[in-house]
């Protein structure tokens, strides 16, 4: 079961990296970055920077999803 967890967390990583290769060049050099609660964009980024963002948001993910599963495994009575 781990086997299968781990390569499902890989190929989720490989799509994400895809997903933002892919958009990349059709993003427009200034992104909407935050809404408000109207649901209107009250800032905006460059593209690079929201990129930027977008993955140290997964890398974020990457790290913080084994460590939980670690923690876990460290922390339950077995």
């Amino acid at each position: 079961m781990r086997n299968i967890s781990l390569l499902v967390f890989i190929i989720l990583l490989a799509l994400c990296i895809a997903h933002a290769a892919y958009y990349y060049p059709l993003l427009p050099d200034r992104v909407a970055s935050h809404f408000g609660v109207s649901g209107q964009p009250d800032a905006w980024a460059s593209k690079e920077s929201f990129v930027k963002i977008y993955f140290i948001v997964i890398a974020i993910i990457v790290v913080m999803f084994p460590a939980i599963g670690l923690i876990l495994r460290r922390s339950l009575p077995t």
